[in-house]
């Protein structure tokens, strides 16, 4: 009786809490209030559990080693490997890669023994949680897919997580597409198993995906969709990398009161639970936010407030990151003076490896050259511009990250070290030594390899934008040449062929038959000229207006010009290089009627069936022969732009009895 009202007490107090630290303090007062192993066992897993929310690995590391205690002498191996996999889960966010890898081995090993699927699913999870946090991103995707596997062949619920780290590994590899598959896997899967949590999180990573690509409008819909499901509920980290999510979007669209909005919205969170390494991070973005907005006043407000957080934090990296903020604010406003001390101090730090040494060093050199050409020296602006880019190259060549055999060595190394008791004690503190300096050298990496993606993309960036404006120049004049083109053609077509049309009406009237045909010849070569000169301004006057005016210009007194079925294509839908060779074919043909065939009549009837047009010119004149196709350039250019929309022509005729052209287009 005593064991179960103590258990009800424990979940009533730890249900009530209104925040993540104030559970934790309750599941401590229960802890120390029993005695109990089994009930301990399970208040130490819902107090590691919780603690790993919140990143109090160092507060709650006797916990983890009582349950793993308890867990061993009862012979409790499942127990024991949830035990080991809240260890890799933390060891893996503090970048301790050799202790993480030590959590997976031993987990998996027990899993394997016992054919647990769901936790070797789980353990390949985390296996590649770690391969992940250290930007080997092929073996992260090669674990998750393990892990993927073995939900698939087993039907296991799982499968759901691990479709949510698939699409992250994806996200950051920039492979936007195939990272928005997955999380629709993702959401489809929890909607169908109703996990909130997990449906959020899918959500969150598709808004995420948006941001990346520029389209804020999408990412702004899909953070405020996951929101809908997510805020209110007792989802922590999910809530947090909605809001934050939202507020770099708001920041990218330059809606800074709603960046500001939801970066508070993250600031009371973290304030709640206690996270201060995020509180820095929210921080550092509400001032950069103030900041673009001309508030400087509140800017340096909040880098004081984020220096604060860092100094006691003993964030070398943060303090670092503040001060060059601070830096910029003091350049932007023109206080060089202050703005060389703050630099400097940065510099120092830098130089005698305190700091991060590649990316703090390289800023500060380039701040330091935009404050001595703020203060017209530009010879010490020009020094440390050099430093700048003799330093960024120099970072090209250093490696990103460990592979993962030298991690899997080092744990192996490790491991062998350990089964000697007595050297283990002897060196305890060398070994710590050594692993904090590797963690530290690997975060340079990591962070040289930023700098490094950041200087290739903006290389590639200029070099994209001056091809861009070049071609953009090349296009300009190819249209001022196409408008003289225009001009020239309108004014054959408007003003000199009008004028031999009065030359050949003239010479008719004093009997120059022969002079007059031969002038009227010239008048159509010039107007075909025109047409090949001026582009046809479909977007102007409709296609159908523009072949009835064109028979209308042929039609006399001596040739009747007929036409049927032209209206009842919708034109419109019909791509404009079609139209154009079209128009100039059935121009060429009525052209070649009217000077040759000595036609009385003549038909053109379009028909349009299923994706085809069909055009049918027909005349009642004198017909022509095979030597005639061969010898005019007008039956040759017919042909060609019939070839070049990919259409066919047909020429048919009866000596003395007429003829007739067929042109077949397949749209």
């Amino acid at each position: 009786m005593k064991r179960i009202l103590l258990l009800t007490s424990f979940f009533i107090v730890s249900s009530f809490s209104f925040s993540q630290q104030g559970r934790i303090d309750s599941l401590k007062a229960v802890l120390h209030a029993t005695h109990n192993t089994t009930a301990r066992l399970k208040i130490l897993k819902k107090l590691c559990e919780k603690s790993s929310e919140i990143n109090a690995l160092e507060e709650t590391q006797i916990y983890y080693d009582e349950l793993l205690k308890i867990a061993n002498e009862t012979k409790d191996e499942k127990n024991l490997v949830y035990g080991y996999q809240l260890l890799l889960k933390e060891f893996e966010k503090k970048r301790d890669s050799i202790k993480a890898l030590e959590y997976f081995h031993k987990s998996h090993k027990i899993n394997l023994k016992n054919k647990d699927y769901l936790n070797l699913a789980k353990d390949y999870n985390g296996l590649g949680g770690i391969y992940n946090k250290f930007q080997l991103y092929e073996k992260a995707e090669d674990a998750y897919t393990k892990a993927l596997d073995i939900c698939s062949q087993n039907n296991l619920d799982y499968i759901g997580k691990v479709y949510i780290n698939l699409a992250i590994v994806n996200q950051n590899q920039n492979d936007y597409t195939i990272s928005t598959q997955y999380a629709l896997k993702a959401r489809d899967f929890a909607e169908k198993k109703n996990n909130l949590k997990e449906e959020s999180d899918a959500l969150g990573i598709i808004a995420g995906n948006y941001m990346w690509l520029n389209n804020n409008e999408k990412a702004e819909e899909f953070y405020k969709e996951a929101l809908l499901i997510s805020e209110g509920k007792d989802f922590f980290l999910t809530n947090l990398n909605h809001y934050r999510g939202l507020a770099t979007t708001y920041s990218r669209m330059r809606i800074p009161d709603k960046a500001l909005e939801y970066n508070f919205k993250a600031l009371k969170m973290l304030e709640n639970y206690g996270d201060r390494i995020y509180i820095l991070d929210v921080m550092i973005s509400i001032a950069g936010t103030y900041n673009r907005t001309g508030n400087t006043k509140k800017a340096y407000e909040y880098y004081y407030k984020a220096l604060k957080i860092a100094n006691e934090l003993d964030s070398k990296a943060g303090r670092n990151a503040i001060e060059v903020n601070l830096t910029f604010l003091k350049v932007n406003e023109g206080k060089y003076n202050e703005a060389e001390k703050i630099i400097l101090k940065t510099l120092n730090d830098t130089i005698d490896r305190v700091a991060l040494p590649e990316t703090s060093e390289r800023s500060a050199y380039i701040l330091l050259s935009m404050i001595y050409e703020g203060k017209k020296d530009f010879e010490k602006s020009l020094h440390y511009h050099k430093k700048y880019f003799r330093l960024a190259y120099d970072i090209l060549s250093k490696s990103q990250s460990e592979s993962v055999a030298e991690l899997d060595t080092k744990y192996q190394t490790e491991k062998k070290e350990k089964e000697n008791l007595a050297l283990k004690k002897q060196n305890a503190e060398k070994e710590l030594a050594v692993q904090r300096a590797t963690n530290l050298n690997l975060t340079y990496g990591i962070l040289a390899g930023t700098a490094i993606l950041g200087l290739i993309g903006f290389f590639y960036y200029s070099k994209t934008r001056r091809r861009k404006l070049r071609d953009e120049h090349i296009i300009s004049l190819a249209r001022a040449k196409q408008k003289e083109h225009e001009k020239i053609g309108a004014d054959l077509h408007s003003t000199k062929a009008k004028e031999l049309e009065k030359i050949a009406g003239a010479l008719e009237e004093k009997g120059e038959m022969e002079l007059a045909r031969r002038t009227r010849d010239i008048k159509e070569n010039i107007r075909l000229l025109s047409h090949e000169l001026f582009q046809i301004p479909f977007s102007q006057e409709e296609f159908d207006d523009q072949i009835i005016n064109l028979l209308y210009d042929y039609n006399s007194s001596a040739l009747k010009i007929t036409h049927d079925g032209i209206s009842s294509i919708k034109w419109a839908e019909v791509d404009d290089t079609i139209k154009r060779n079209l128009y100039l074919i059935i121009s060429e043909a009525i052209s070649n009627i009217k000077n040759h065939s000595k036609a009385t009549q003549a038909s053109v009837k379009f028909q349009k069936r299923n994706k085809k047009i069909d055009v049918t010119i027909t005349d009642n004149g004198i017909g022509f022969t095979d030597e005639d196709l061969k010898k005019g350039h007008g039956i040759g250019n017919m042909r060609m732009r019939a070839n070049e929309i990919k259409g066919t022509i047909r020429f048919d005729a009866v000596k003395n009895q007429g003829s007739e052209i067929g042109i077949f287009i397949t749209l």
